[in-house]
C-alpha cells in the first residue's frame, strides 16, 4: 500500500505557490578530485572560502579547459538565498524545495551546513526538501560535484549544467511532475481527457485520488482539485475538470509533426475554495499506433521515421543547457528533413522536449546506455540498482505529458542484455517500472540493441515487442519473420563518418583513415560496423515497409568519441559541432524532403585543386533529373530515383580547371527548379560576418549565432581557407565561444581567436541585461577585417531574477593561441615538367609544389609515394632538387600518387596535394614479405571490404570474403608463420582460412584454418600469430578469407626464418645428388655412395664455432659424413662420424664454419649408408 499523506494544523495555508529559478548568483570554485569515497559525505568548505568565485547557471566547469576535458576534480557551487526570496516562517507549513534539472555526476546537497540530500545519475531531474534545513534570514545551499572519470563513452560535461529551481508550496501539495493527462481519441475533434494527480507532503507522496478517498485525512480540511483546458493564448476551452474524471473536450486540433498544436492545462488545488496552489503543464492530443506489418502512424496517418541521434553538448558551449542553442540545432535538422529525433543515451534537457512539441518533432526518450554491467570505470552502472528506480520515476514523471514522446527507451547496446539471462531480468524490471509511472500508454517501451543476432538479446526484445537495431540492417527481415509480433525499427543506422570540405579522391577508393587525420565528405568514408554507404543507409530502410523507420548515427558531431582517431571530437554527424552542414546533410536532405514544396540541390566538392587532376563531382537534389554544366557547356544530365541505391547520386569525373560548376534540378516537366554554384577561388582577401538574427532581447540568454568566412579578392567564398581569425565582442555582449567544427581541433572554445576550418568559424555571442548595441570585429592578419552591429532589446514582463548573464569562463590556452600570427598553408598546388606518364625510356620527371597563400609561413614540405589509400608504396622513389621541387624515379608498372603535405606548425600532417602517375613498360615489382603489408594494401578482395582503421582491410559481415595480398617473394627458403594485427568488433571467436597462390583466376591451395579468439579492446588492433603447415617459398600469394563476419585486418608480417638456426627436414635441401639414395617427404633414405647433399643461403652472422644436430639413422656401424661450408671463396671442412643406431638418433657434432652467408653441403663418402631426417645448427652457449 502507498504511504497515505494527512493535512494537520497550517498557520499559513491561504498562498500561492512560488516557483522561480535561480540560476544566478552563485559561487563556484574546483579542485583536485579527493581521496573520498562516494560513500563518504564530502567536507563542505567554509562559506568564505577564498576560493570561491561568480558564476550564473547552467555551468558546465570542462569546456574551458581544451588541456583536459576529462579531468577528475569535484566542484562546489554556493549560492546564499536572501529572505526576500526565501522568506522562511518555522511557525508555516509551508514548504520549500529546490528542483534541479541535471546535475553531471554525483552530487550532495548541503543547507547551511547540513546534508540535505544527494544524487548520483547526471542526466535525471531530481528534488531535495530544504524546509528541515532552513532558518530565519539568509540561507545557503552548496552543492557537492564529483566528476571521476572515466564515466562516460563521450563527453559529458560536469556541474550544474541545467537550471535550477526554488519552490513554496503548501504543506500538502501537488508533487513536482506529479500530473498525468490521458487522453483518447474518440472521433474526430473530439477527445477523452482524464486528469491523474500526485500529492506530497514531507516527501511521501500518494495519488490523489487515494488522498481523497482516506479516511485518516483531517475532515475539516476541504481540499479540492480542479483542471481547466486552454489555448496557449489562455482562451478557455473546458474548466472546473475533476481529478480522475473522464470528460469530453470537442473542437480539439491534435498535434501532429506537421502542425504541432498545444494545449495548456491549468490545475488548482484550492482550500474552502481559494486557490492555494497552481500548475500548469503543456500538451498536445494525438494518437500513436506501432503495426508489426506497416510502421508508424501518428493520428492514423502513415510517418516513416526520418530520425537522426544527438548526445546533449552545445559544441562551444559544452554541456551546459541552452535554449537558443537547441532550438538552432532542431531547425537545422528539420531543414535536413528530419521528424524524430533519439535522445541518445540518457534522458534529454526539459527544454529540448519543450521544443519539439512547439516545433513537430517526435522523439525517442531514452534513459540509460549501462545497466549493472559498467562500460567504463567509473559509470553509472555503479549505481543502477540502488538508484535506477529513482531515475525511472524522475524520467517518466517529467516527460510524460509531452506528445512529442512517442517511445521510451530504456537502454542501449546494453551489455546485460546479451551477456547473461538476468539481463530479461532486468528489462522486465524496467519495463514495470516505466508502465508504473505512464499507467496510461503515453508511448510504448523500447530498447536499442547491437547484438540482436544473439539469443539473449532477442529474449530482451520479446519482453518490449517494440525492438530497436543498431546497424544490423541484414536482420530485419528474417527476424520480423521469425518474430511477427515484434515492432522494428533502427535505433542507430549509418556511423558513415566525414570532415566538414574535406575530400580524399579517388572516389571509388573506400578511404578511413588518411594522413591529414580527416575523413572524406566525397561519402567514401565508412566503418566497418556500419553503413556501406549513404545510399544503402537511406535506401535499405525504405524496402522494408514494417520497419518504422532509422536513426542516423549521429545528427551533430559530438565532443569525444572521435572514432577512429584519437581527436578531440567525433566525425560521424552530418553536421559538425558548429553547426555546419556537412555535404552528408544535403544527401538525405535530398532523400528525406520533397522537390514540389522545399526544392534543393548541392554540387560537392569545391572547386579548387591541381590542375588536370580528376576530381569525382556529385550532385545531390531532390529532383528527379539533374544537369551539370562547366562554364555554361553541358556535362551531362541524369534521370535519378531516389529508391534505388544506384540512382540516388548524379555523379560526373572531370580534369579540374578554374571555371565555374553549375548544377541544375529538373522537375518531371523538365522546369528548373533549384540550382547550385560552385566557382574557383582565389587566397583570401576579406572576412564576411553573418548572423542567424540581428536582434535580441537583452536577458542574457538568448544568443546570436555568427558565421565567418572568409572571401576572395572577387567576391567568392574560399571554402579551405584556414586563416586565423581573431573575435572582439564590443557593447552589451560577450563572447560565448568559438568552434570551427575541426574535429581535430584543440585550440580552446573559450577564447577570442581560432582558425577557420573549410572557410568557416562560428562565433557565438550572448548578450548582457541591458538594451543597446553589440558590435563584433573579426580581423585576420593581411585581410580586410569584418564589422557586425546587433542590437538588444529591454525585456518586458520578466522575473528579475530570472536574467542573468551567461557564464564564460576563458580558457588557460586561450591567450597562447590568440599570440599566434602565423598564416597557415591552404593549399598546395602540384604540377610535373612533362607527362605523369612514366616509362622505361623516360622512368623520371620533375614535380614542383607551390603553396598558398603566397605569404604562408615558411615551413618544410613532407613527400611520399603512395597508392590511392595513402599507403607508402616501393614502385617509385623521391629524390629532392630543393625545397619545392622533387624528381621521381618509377621502379615498376602500377599508378601511385605523390602526394605533399604540411604540418601548419601542428606537429602532424593538416592538408596535403596528390599527383597521381602512371608507370607502364618498366617491370613488375614483388613484395618483401617480411616487412609489414599494410592491410588496404590488398592486390585483389571477393566480397565486401572497405577500409579499415589505420589503413586496414574492413570486412562485411555478410558472405565469404577473401582478401588477397602479393606477390610476394619469399626466397627458397620460406616461411610458415605469420602475424596479423586484427580488430574484431563483437568480442567473439573468429575462423580466418589462409590460402596459397590465389589470384583472379586461379582459386589457390587452402593451408589452414586459423582462430582468432581475444576480448575486442574497442578501436584497437591486437596481434595473433598463426602458424602455417608448410612454408611459402618462392613468388606466391597469400589470402585470408572470413565468412560471415565484420573485423579490421591492420596488415600481415611473416616471420623470416632464420635458415642457419632452424631444423632443416628432407624437404628443405636445396640439392641432392649422387649414386644412391630415395628422397620422401619426411626423410632422405638409403644414402649411399658419393651423395652430396646441399643447403644454400645460410648465414651464420659472425658465429663460426658452432654444433651441428643430425638426425639420423646409421644401420653401419659408422657412417662418415663430410661437412663443407663454402662461400664461393674461402671454404671450412669438417668431419661428423655417426655411429651405429637402430632407430632415428639425434647426435651433435662440433664443426668450423664461415661467417656471414654460405652453403652447407653433406658429402657422403664410398661405402656409406645413412637415413637422414633433418640438420640443425646450433651456437655453442646453447
Amino acid at each position: 500500500m502507498p504511504a497515505e499523506i494527512t493535512t494537520g494544523h497550517r498557520k499559513a495555508w491561504f498562498f500561492m505557490n512560488t516557483c522561480r529559478r535561480i540560476n544566478s548568483e552563485w559561487l563556484f570554485f574546483k579542485q583536485p578530485l579527493s581521496d573520498t569515497t562516494t560513500t563518504l559525505s564530502p567536507t563542505p568548505p567554509a562559506q568564505n572560502d577564498s576560493r570561491f568565485y561568480p558564476v550564473n547557471l547552467p555551468h558546465d566547469w570542462l569546456i574551458a579547459n581544451s588541456a583536459d576535458h576529462y579531468e577528475n576534480s569535484e566542484g562546489w557551487y554556493q549560492k546564499t538565498i536572501s529572505s526576500d526570496i526565501l522568506p522562511f516562517d518555522a511557525s508555516s507549513d509551508d514548504d520549500w524545495l529546490i528542483y534541479f534539472e541535471g546535475v553531471y555526476m554525483e552530487c550532495t546537497i548541503f543547507v547551511n551546513g547540513m546534508q540535505a540530500g544527494e544524487w548520483k545519475y547526471g542526466y535525471s531531474s531530481f528534488e531535495v526538501r530544504l524546509t528541515p534545513f532552513l532558518k530565519a534570514g539568509e540561507n545557503t545551499i552548496l552543492v557537492h560535484v564529483r566528476y571521476q572519470s572515466p564515466n562516460s563513452r563521450w563527453y559529458s560535461g560536469a556541474g550544474i549544467y541545467r537550471s535550477v529551481w526554488l519552490k513554496k508550496v503548501p504543506a500538502v501539495h501537488i508533487a513536482s511532475d506529479g500530473i498525468a493527462a490521458e487522453t483518447h481519441l474518440i472521433e474526430n475533434g473530439k477527445w477523452s481527457l482524464c486528469m491523474h494527480t500526485t500529492f506530497e507532503k514531507e516527501g511521501i507522496q500518494q495519488s490523489a485520488t487515494d488522498f481523497f478517498a482516506s479516511k485518516n485525512n483531517n475532515p475539516s480540511a476541504s481540499l479540492s482539485l480542479s483542471f481547466c483546458v486552454q489555448t496557449l493564448d489562455g482562451t478557455v476551452i473546458l474548466s472546473e475538470i475533476l481529478e480522475n474524471t473522464p470528460v469530453t473536450l470537442t473542437n480539439i486540433k491534435p498535434w501532429d509533426i506537421s502542425e504541432p498544436n498545444l494545449y495548456k492545462i491549468v490545475c488548482t488545488l484550492s482550500e474552502n475554495g481559494t486557490a492555494i496552489q497552481t500548475e500548469t503543464i503543456t500538451t498536445g492530443f494525438r494518437t500513436t499506433r506501432f503495426d508489426t506489418n506497416e510502421g508508424f502512424f501518428l493520428n492514423d496517418a502513415h510517418i516513416k521515421l526520418k530520425g537522426v541521434c544527438q548526445h546533449h553538448d552545445l559544441g562551444a558551449l559544452g554541456s551546459a543547457v541552452n535554449r537558443s542553442a537547441i532550438k538552432r540545432q532542431l531547425l537545422i535538422l528539420k531543414s535536413m528533413g528530419v521528424n524524430a529525433v533519439r535522445t541518445t543515451h540518457n534522458m534529454p534537457a526539459a527544454m529540448l522536449l519543450e521544443l519539439a512539441d512547439e516545433m513537430g518533432i517526435l522523439i525517442v526518450d531514452e534513459a540509460f546506455d549501462m545497466w549493472e554491467m559498467s562500460k567504463t570505470t567509473y559509470d553509472y552502472a555503479r549505481f543502477f540498482k540502488e538508484w535506477s528506480a529513482r531515475d525511472v520515476k524522475s524520467w517518466i514523471c517529467r516527460d510524460r505529458n509531452h506528445p512529442c514522446v512517442i517511445l521510451w527507451s530504456i537502454g542501449n547496446e546494453i551489455y546485460d542484455t546479451h551477456a547473461t539471462e538476468h539481463g530479461q531480468e532486468i528489462t522486465r524490471y524496467l519495463k514495470e517500472q516505466v508502465l508504473l509511472h505512464d499507467p496510461y500508454g503515453h508511448a510504448a517501451v523500447t530498447i536499442g540493441s547491437n547484438f540482436m543476432q544473439g539469443e539473449n538479446a532477442r529474449k530482451c526484445a520479446d519482453i518490449l515487442k517494440i525492438a530497436g537495431y543498431n546497424y544490423a540492417e541484414r536482420l530485419y527481415n528474417k527476424q520480423h519473420a521469425d518474430h511477427p509480433d515484434w515492432v522494428i525499427y533502427g535505433s542507430e543506422t549509418s556511423s558513415t563518418v566525414q570532415s566538414r570540405g574535406i575530400y580524399h579522391f579517388p572516389l571509388a577508393k573506400s578511404l578511413l583513415t588518411d594522413d591529414d587525420g580527416q575523413f572524406s565528405s566525397l561519402g567514401n568514408s565508412t566503418v566497418n560496423w556500419g553503413a556501406k554507404n549513404q545510399q544503402f543507409c537511406a535506401v535499405s530502410d525504405l524496402h522494408m515497409p514494417f520497419s518504422l523507420g532509422q536513426f542516423l548515427w549521429s545528427g551533430f558531431d559530438y565532443i569525444g568519441e572521435p572514432t577512429p582517431y584519437q581527436s578531440r571530437n567525433s566525425f560521424f554527424g552530418q553536421i559538425d559541432t558548429a553547426g555546419f552542414p556537412k555535404d552528408a546533410y544535403y544527401f538525405y536532405q535530398s532523400v528525406w524532403t520533397d522537390a514540389k514544396t522545399n526544392p534543393m540541390i548541392h554540387i560537392l566538392p569545391y572547386w579548387d585543386f591541381n590542375p588536370g587532376q580528376m576530381i569525382n563531382v556529385r550532385v545531390y537534389t531532390n529532383a528527379p533529373k539533374a544537369a551539370l554544366f562547366f562554364n555554361d557547356t553541358l556535362i551531362g544530365e541524369k534521370k535519378l530515383a531516389h529508391t534505388q541505391e544506384n540512382n540516388i547520386i548524379a555523379d560526373w569525373s572531370l580534369p579540374y580547371k578554374k571555371g565555374v560548376l553549375t548544377a541544375i534540378a529538373y522537375d518531371e516537366s523538365g522546369n528548373e527548379i533549384a540550382r547550385d554554384t560552385k566557382h574557383s577561388f582565389g587566397d583570401a582577401s576579406s572576412l564576411r560576418l553573418s548572423a542567424d538574427r540581428l536582434e535580441v532581447p537583452a536577458n542574457g540568454e538568448e544568443l546570436i549565432f555568427v558565421t565567418i568566412d572568409a572571401l576572395d579578392a572577387d567576391g567568392y567564398p574560399v571554402d579551405n581557407a584556414n586563416n586565423r581569425v581573431h573575435v572582439t565582442v564590443e557593447g552589451e555582449g560577450l563572447l560565448a565561444g568559438l568552434d570551427n567544427g575541426d574535429s581535430t581541433d584543440y585550440e580552446p572554445y573559450k577564447g577570442d581567436c581560432r582558425c577557420l576550418f573549410s572557410g568557416k568559424l562560428l562565433a557565438i555571442i550572448a548578450p548582457t541585461l541591458n538594451a543597446g548595441t553589440i558590435t563584433v570585429t573579426a580581423s585576420s592578419d593581411g585581410l580586410k577585417d569584418a564589422i557586425l552591429t546587433l542590437n538588444t532589446v529591454a525585456c518586458k514582463n520578466r522575473d528579475s531574477d530570472d536574467l542573468h548573464i551567461m557564464t564564460i569562463t576563458r580558457d588557460p590556452l586561450a591567450d597562447a593561441v590568440s599570440n599566434a600570427t602565423d598564416i597557415p598553408v591552404r593549399s598546395i598546388t602540384l604540377s610535373c615538367e612533362d607527362s605523369c606518364i612514366l616509362t622505361a625510356n623516360k622512368p623520371s620527371t620533375i614535380i614542383s609544389a607551390v603553396t598558398h597563400p603566397a605569404n604562408a609561413a615558411a615551413q618544410p614540405l613532407d613527400w611520399k609515394v603512395t597508392n590511392a589509400e595513402g599507403v607508402v608504396v616501393p614502385y617509385a622513389t623521391l629524390e629532392r632538387i630543393d625545397d619545392t621541387h622533387m624528381r621521381i624515379l618509377a621502379f615498376a608498372d602500377g599508378s601511385f600518387f605523390v602526394r605533399c603535405s604540411v604540418t601548419n606548425g601542428r606537429g602532424c600532417t593538416v592538408l596535403y596535394s596528390m599527383l597521381e602517375f602512371k608507370a607502364e613498360q618498366i617491370g613488375t615489382m614483388n613484395l618483401d614479405p617480411y616487412s609489414f603489408t599494410v592491410g588496404s594494401l590488398y592486390t585483389y578482395a571477393e566480397g565486401e571490404v572497405a577500409n579499415g582503421n589505420s589503413h586496414g582491410a574492413a570486412t562485411g559481415s555478410e558472405g565469404t570474403i577473401s582478401i588477397t595480398y602479393g606477390p610476394f617473394d619469399f626466397g627458397t627458403f620460406g616461411t610458415d608463420t605469420v602475424t596479423i594485427p586484427i580488430f574484431e568488433t563483437e568480442s567473439q571467436p573468429v575462423n580466418l582460412t589462409f590460402i596459397e597462390g590465389k589470384t583472379k583466376s586461379k582459386p589457390g591451395t587452402i593451408l589452414c584454418t586459423g582462430r582468432y579468439d581475444k576480448k575486442m579492446i574497442w578501436d584497437q588492433y591486437q596481434e595473433e600469430t598463426f602458424k602455417l603447415p608448410k612454408r611459402l617459398r618462392g613468388i606466391t600469394t597469400f589470402t585470408i578469407q572470413v565468412t560471415d563476419r565484420k573485423l579490421h585486418i591492420g596488415g600481415l608480417t611473416f616471420h623470416k626464418s632464420e635458415k642457419a638456426w632452424t631444423t632443416l627436414a628432407a624437404s628443405d635441401i636445396d640439392r641432392i645428388y649422387g649414386d644412391a639414395f630415395c628422397r620422401a617427404d619426411d626423410a632422405i633414405t638409403g644414402i649411399g655412395n658419393n651423395v652430396t647433399i646441399e643447403y644454400a643461403d645460410m648465414d651464420f652472422g659472425n658465429e663460426t664455432s658452432v654444433v651441428i644436430e643430425i638426425t639420423g639413422r646409421s644401420p653401419i656401424a659408422k657412417n662418415t659424413i663430410h661437412v663443407r661450408t663454402s662461400n664461393g671463396i674461402k671454404e671450412a671442412l669438417n668431419i661428423a662420424e655417426f655411429t651405429y643406431s637402430e632407430d632415428y638418433t639425434t647426435k651433435c657434432f662440433p664443426v668450423n664454419v664461415l661467417s656471414g652467408s654460405q652453403t652447407v653441403t653433406l658429402l657422403f663418402l664410398p661405402g656409406s649408408s645413412f637415413d637422414l631426417k633433418s640438420i640443425r645448427f646450433l651456437k655453442k652457449d646453447n
